[in-house]
Protein backbone atom coordinates (compact mmCIF):
# COMPACT_ATOMS: atom_id res chain seq x y z
CA UNK A 1 0.00 0.00 0.00
CA UNK A 2 1.53 3.65 -0.50
CA UNK A 3 2.06 5.56 2.00
CA UNK A 4 -0.21 8.40 3.43
CA UNK A 5 -0.27 11.36 0.78
CA UNK A 6 1.33 9.40 -1.85
CA UNK A 7 -0.60 8.42 -4.99
CA UNK A 8 -0.08 5.01 -6.48
CA UNK A 9 0.89 4.40 -9.53
CA UNK A 10 1.33 1.01 -11.64
CA UNK A 11 3.93 0.97 -14.35
CA UNK A 12 3.40 -1.74 -17.57
CA UNK A 13 6.25 -3.60 -19.41
CA UNK A 14 5.29 -5.58 -22.28
CA UNK A 15 8.12 -5.16 -24.16
CA UNK A 16 11.99 -4.65 -24.37
CA UNK A 17 12.13 -1.44 -26.20
CA UNK A 18 16.48 -1.21 -25.79
CA UNK A 19 16.66 -4.74 -27.06
CA UNK A 20 14.23 -4.02 -29.55
CA UNK A 21 15.86 -1.66 -30.98
CA UNK A 22 19.22 -3.56 -30.71
CA UNK A 23 18.19 -6.26 -32.89
CA UNK A 24 17.24 -4.33 -36.26
CA UNK A 25 21.00 -3.57 -36.86
CA UNK A 26 23.68 -5.61 -36.24
CA UNK A 27 26.36 -2.47 -36.33
CA UNK A 28 24.52 -1.42 -33.06
CA UNK A 29 25.94 -2.19 -29.58
CA UNK A 30 25.13 -3.27 -26.11
CA UNK A 31 27.60 -0.61 -25.02
CA UNK A 32 26.91 2.26 -26.81
CA UNK A 33 25.50 5.12 -24.85
CA UNK A 34 22.30 4.72 -26.53
CA UNK A 35 21.30 0.99 -25.43
CA UNK A 36 23.09 1.36 -21.57
CA UNK A 37 20.69 4.67 -21.27
CA UNK A 38 17.75 3.25 -22.75
CA UNK A 39 18.27 0.28 -20.38
CA UNK A 40 18.46 2.45 -17.17
CA UNK A 41 15.80 4.75 -17.98
CA UNK A 42 13.61 1.65 -18.09
CA UNK A 43 15.15 0.13 -15.03
CA UNK A 44 14.58 3.70 -13.08
CA UNK A 45 10.97 3.85 -14.16
CA UNK A 46 9.98 0.15 -12.92
CA UNK A 47 12.21 0.60 -9.56
CA UNK A 48 9.85 4.04 -8.74
CA UNK A 49 6.87 2.32 -9.91
CA UNK A 50 4.47 1.06 -6.83
CA UNK A 51 4.06 -1.77 -8.50
CA UNK A 52 4.67 -3.60 -11.77
CA UNK A 53 3.07 -5.30 -14.08
CA UNK A 54 4.45 -7.46 -17.16
CA UNK A 55 3.99 -10.30 -19.66
CA UNK A 56 5.86 -13.28 -18.70
CA UNK A 57 8.68 -14.98 -16.31
CA UNK A 58 11.42 -13.90 -18.75
CA UNK A 59 10.59 -10.50 -18.78
CA UNK A 60 10.05 -10.60 -14.77
CA UNK A 61 13.12 -11.91 -14.91
CA UNK A 62 14.97 -9.15 -16.56
CA UNK A 63 13.24 -6.72 -14.46
CA UNK A 64 14.63 -7.85 -11.38
CA UNK A 65 18.35 -7.87 -12.63
CA UNK A 66 17.99 -4.34 -12.94
CA UNK A 67 17.02 -4.14 -9.60
CA UNK A 68 13.13 -4.31 -9.31
CA UNK A 69 11.96 -6.31 -6.46
CA UNK A 70 10.48 -9.03 -7.49
CA UNK A 71 7.54 -8.86 -4.45
CA UNK A 72 5.82 -5.77 -6.83
CA UNK A 73 6.22 -7.32 -9.75
CA UNK A 74 2.94 -9.29 -11.43
CA UNK A 75 3.10 -11.01 -14.44
CA UNK A 76 -0.24 -10.91 -16.42
CA UNK A 77 0.47 -13.25 -19.55
CA UNK A 78 -0.74 -12.37 -23.26
CA UNK A 79 -4.04 -13.59 -23.28
CA UNK A 80 -7.03 -14.63 -25.95
CA UNK A 81 -10.76 -12.65 -25.35
CA UNK A 82 -14.15 -13.95 -25.75
CA UNK A 83 -13.96 -14.15 -29.47
CA UNK A 84 -10.91 -16.71 -29.20
CA UNK A 85 -13.46 -18.37 -26.09
CA UNK A 86 -16.25 -18.56 -27.51
CA UNK A 87 -17.10 -21.96 -30.37
CA UNK A 88 -14.21 -22.01 -33.13
CA UNK A 89 -15.29 -21.10 -36.22
CA UNK A 90 -15.51 -24.48 -38.60
CA UNK A 91 -11.88 -24.80 -40.72
CA UNK A 92 -13.52 -25.72 -44.29
CA UNK A 93 -15.76 -22.58 -44.07
CA UNK A 94 -12.69 -20.09 -42.89
CA UNK A 95 -10.84 -22.33 -46.14
CA UNK A 96 -13.45 -21.60 -48.47
CA UNK A 97 -13.50 -17.70 -47.20
CA UNK A 98 -9.94 -17.48 -47.61
CA UNK A 99 -10.02 -19.48 -50.92
CA UNK A 100 -7.59 -21.97 -49.69
CA UNK A 101 -8.04 -25.47 -51.02
CA UNK A 102 -9.32 -27.68 -48.42
CA UNK A 103 -7.04 -30.33 -49.91
CA UNK A 104 -3.62 -28.59 -48.84
CA UNK A 105 -1.59 -29.07 -45.67
CA UNK A 106 -0.82 -25.34 -44.54
CA UNK A 107 2.19 -24.27 -41.84
CA UNK A 108 2.66 -20.53 -41.24
CA UNK A 109 2.47 -17.59 -39.12
CA UNK A 110 0.68 -14.52 -38.44
CA UNK A 111 3.59 -12.26 -37.28
CA UNK A 112 5.11 -8.53 -38.16
CA UNK A 113 7.53 -9.47 -40.89
CA UNK A 114 10.78 -8.04 -39.06
CA UNK A 115 13.99 -9.06 -38.66
CA UNK A 116 14.11 -11.07 -35.55
CA UNK A 117 11.38 -13.17 -36.34
CA UNK A 118 13.57 -15.35 -38.56
CA UNK A 119 10.84 -15.98 -41.24
CA UNK A 120 13.60 -16.65 -43.49
CA UNK A 121 14.18 -20.07 -41.69
CA UNK A 122 10.52 -21.01 -41.96
CA UNK A 123 11.02 -20.26 -46.24
CA UNK A 124 14.24 -22.22 -45.89
CA UNK A 125 12.02 -25.09 -43.71
CA UNK A 126 9.31 -25.26 -45.73
CA UNK A 127 11.13 -25.21 -49.66
CA UNK A 128 13.19 -28.17 -47.94
CA UNK A 129 10.17 -29.94 -46.53
CA UNK A 130 7.67 -29.22 -49.70
CA UNK A 131 9.51 -31.98 -51.83
CA UNK A 132 8.43 -34.60 -49.22
CA UNK A 133 4.67 -33.06 -48.89
CA UNK A 134 3.28 -32.01 -52.02
CA UNK A 135 0.22 -31.16 -50.77
CA UNK A 136 2.26 -28.81 -48.31
CA UNK A 137 1.54 -24.49 -48.78
CA UNK A 138 3.41 -21.98 -46.25
CA UNK A 139 1.26 -19.27 -45.16
CA UNK A 140 2.79 -15.64 -43.96
CA UNK A 141 0.47 -13.64 -42.98
CA UNK A 142 1.39 -10.23 -41.63
CA UNK A 143 3.56 -7.08 -43.21
CA UNK A 144 6.77 -5.39 -42.32
CA UNK A 145 10.64 -4.69 -43.65
CA UNK A 146 11.26 -8.14 -44.48
CA UNK A 147 8.29 -9.00 -47.04
CA UNK A 148 9.78 -7.90 -49.97
CA UNK A 149 12.83 -10.06 -49.23
CA UNK A 150 11.17 -13.49 -48.04
CA UNK A 151 8.86 -13.08 -51.23
CA UNK A 152 12.15 -13.01 -53.10
CA UNK A 153 13.83 -15.79 -51.03
CA UNK A 154 10.88 -18.04 -51.73
CA UNK A 155 10.92 -17.28 -55.89
CA UNK A 156 14.72 -18.15 -55.44
CA UNK A 157 13.82 -21.19 -53.38
CA UNK A 158 11.19 -22.26 -56.56
CA UNK A 159 8.39 -22.28 -54.05
CA UNK A 160 6.38 -18.93 -54.49
CA UNK A 161 3.67 -20.64 -56.22
CA UNK A 162 2.81 -22.19 -53.12
CA UNK A 163 3.59 -19.25 -50.58
CA UNK A 164 0.90 -17.34 -49.62
CA UNK A 165 1.45 -13.63 -48.52
CA UNK A 166 -1.61 -12.32 -47.58
CA UNK A 167 0.08 -8.55 -45.93
CA UNK A 168 -1.47 -7.32 -43.01
CA UNK A 169 -5.54 -8.36 -42.35
CA UNK A 170 -8.55 -7.26 -39.68
CA UNK A 171 -8.36 -8.57 -36.80
CA UNK A 172 -11.47 -11.08 -37.55
CA UNK A 173 -9.41 -12.25 -40.44
CA UNK A 174 -6.70 -13.11 -38.96
CA UNK A 175 -8.40 -15.41 -36.78
CA UNK A 176 -9.55 -17.05 -39.65
CA UNK A 177 -6.01 -17.75 -40.90
CA UNK A 178 -5.19 -18.98 -37.49
CA UNK A 179 -7.62 -21.32 -37.91
CA UNK A 180 -6.98 -23.05 -41.09
CA UNK A 181 -3.26 -23.78 -40.09
CA UNK A 182 -2.47 -27.25 -39.39
CA UNK A 183 0.55 -26.13 -37.60
CA UNK A 184 1.99 -22.71 -36.54
CA UNK A 185 5.75 -21.82 -36.39
CA UNK A 186 7.53 -19.06 -34.35
CA UNK A 187 11.24 -19.45 -35.60
CA UNK A 188 12.49 -16.20 -33.91
CA UNK A 189 16.16 -15.83 -33.89
CA UNK A 190 18.43 -16.06 -30.71
CA UNK A 191 18.38 -12.32 -29.31
CA UNK A 192 17.86 -10.96 -26.04
CA UNK A 193 14.43 -9.66 -26.82
CA UNK A 194 13.71 -12.61 -27.94
CA UNK A 195 14.67 -14.46 -24.91
CA UNK A 196 12.48 -12.12 -23.19
CA UNK A 197 9.03 -11.16 -24.63
CA UNK A 198 6.49 -13.49 -25.68
CA UNK A 199 4.31 -12.92 -28.85
CA UNK A 200 0.61 -13.00 -28.38
CA UNK A 201 0.28 -14.75 -31.75
CA UNK A 202 0.89 -18.24 -31.23
CA UNK A 203 -1.21 -17.61 -28.25
CA UNK A 204 -4.07 -17.48 -30.09
CA UNK A 205 -3.14 -20.13 -32.42
CA UNK A 206 -3.16 -22.45 -29.21
CA UNK A 207 -6.96 -21.41 -28.49
CA UNK A 208 -7.29 -21.63 -32.24
CA UNK A 209 -6.73 -26.04 -31.69
CA UNK A 210 -3.37 -25.97 -33.44
CA UNK A 211 0.15 -27.21 -32.48
CA UNK A 212 2.70 -24.66 -32.36
CA UNK A 213 6.49 -24.80 -32.89
CA UNK A 214 8.55 -22.49 -31.41
CA UNK A 215 11.93 -22.20 -31.42
CA UNK A 216 13.37 -23.03 -28.35
CA UNK A 217 13.66 -19.54 -26.13
CA UNK A 218 12.46 -18.55 -22.58
CA UNK A 219 9.93 -16.65 -23.90
CA UNK A 220 8.62 -19.41 -26.11
CA UNK A 221 8.59 -21.90 -23.37
CA UNK A 222 6.24 -20.13 -21.44
CA UNK A 223 3.67 -20.37 -24.02
CA UNK A 224 4.62 -24.36 -25.51
CA UNK A 225 4.92 -27.20 -23.56
CA UNK A 226 6.87 -29.13 -25.60
CA UNK A 227 5.72 -32.58 -26.61
CA UNK A 228 2.34 -31.45 -25.75
CA UNK A 229 0.57 -28.93 -27.55
CA UNK A 230 3.75 -28.07 -29.63
CA UNK A 231 7.62 -28.55 -29.91
CA UNK A 232 10.33 -26.69 -29.11
CA UNK A 233 13.27 -26.76 -31.33
CA UNK A 234 16.75 -25.41 -31.46
CA UNK A 235 17.22 -21.64 -32.40
CA UNK A 236 18.20 -21.39 -36.32
CA UNK A 237 18.47 -24.98 -36.30
CA UNK A 238 16.78 -25.58 -40.04
CA UNK A 239 17.63 -29.71 -39.54
CA UNK A 240 15.74 -29.58 -36.36
CA UNK A 241 12.79 -27.64 -37.37
CA UNK A 242 12.22 -29.49 -39.60
CA UNK A 243 12.54 -32.49 -38.28
CA UNK A 244 9.57 -31.41 -35.62
CA UNK A 245 7.47 -29.69 -38.30
CA UNK A 246 7.58 -33.33 -40.03
CA UNK A 247 6.59 -34.95 -37.05
CA UNK A 248 3.16 -33.15 -37.07
CA UNK A 249 2.66 -33.11 -40.77
CA UNK A 250 2.69 -37.14 -40.87
CA UNK A 251 0.49 -37.61 -38.15
CA UNK A 252 -3.03 -35.67 -38.37
CA UNK A 253 -4.17 -37.65 -35.00
CA UNK A 254 -1.17 -36.03 -33.31
CA UNK A 255 -1.94 -32.64 -34.30
CA UNK A 256 -5.08 -32.62 -32.98
CA UNK A 257 -4.13 -34.10 -29.77
CA UNK A 258 -1.66 -31.30 -29.63
CA UNK A 259 -4.36 -28.78 -30.70
CA UNK A 260 -6.83 -29.77 -28.47
CA UNK A 261 -4.22 -29.70 -25.49
CA UNK A 262 -3.33 -25.88 -26.57
CA UNK A 263 -6.24 -24.63 -26.80
CA UNK A 264 -7.63 -26.34 -23.14
CA UNK A 265 -4.46 -24.69 -21.69
CA UNK A 266 -5.23 -21.22 -22.97
CA UNK A 267 -8.77 -21.09 -21.93
CA UNK A 268 -7.43 -22.42 -18.49
CA UNK A 269 -4.23 -19.95 -17.90
CA UNK A 270 -4.70 -17.01 -20.31
CA UNK A 271 -7.57 -15.27 -20.86
CA UNK A 272 -8.13 -11.57 -20.36
CA UNK A 273 -10.87 -12.10 -17.84
CA UNK A 274 -8.47 -13.63 -15.73
CA UNK A 275 -5.95 -10.93 -16.15
CA UNK A 276 -8.48 -8.65 -15.16
CA UNK A 277 -8.90 -9.87 -11.78
CA UNK A 278 -5.20 -10.05 -11.25
CA UNK A 279 -4.98 -6.94 -11.73
CA UNK A 280 -8.02 -5.85 -10.31
CA UNK A 281 -6.48 -7.70 -6.70
CA UNK A 282 -3.20 -5.51 -7.56
CA UNK A 283 -5.38 -2.09 -7.45
CA UNK A 284 -6.76 -3.23 -4.01
CA UNK A 285 -3.93 -4.02 -2.78
CA UNK A 286 -2.64 -0.32 -3.43
CA UNK A 287 -5.41 1.48 -2.62
CA UNK A 288 -6.18 -0.22 0.32
CA UNK A 289 -9.22 -1.74 -0.50
CA UNK A 290 -10.08 -5.30 -0.03
CA UNK A 291 -10.62 -7.69 -2.51
CA UNK A 292 -14.31 -8.32 -4.45
CA UNK A 293 -15.73 -11.82 -3.35
CA UNK A 294 -15.66 -14.28 -6.33
CA UNK A 295 -19.19 -13.94 -8.52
Amino acid sequence: MAAENELPWVYEVRGQLADTWLSACDERSEQSFRYRNFKQAEATVANAASAVITLGEAMKQELVAGGVDPTKILVCPNAVGEEYISELPDKNECLNELGLNPEHLYIGTVSSLVGYEGLDLLVYSFAELSTEFEELRLLIVGDGTERASLESLAKALGVSDRVVFPGRVEKSIARKYHRVMDVFVVPRRDLAVTRAVTPLKPVEALASEVPVVVADLPALREIVTDGVDGYCYRPEDQSDLVSKLRLLLNDANRRQRFGAAGRQKVLSTRTWAGNAAKIADLYGSLTGRPKKASQ
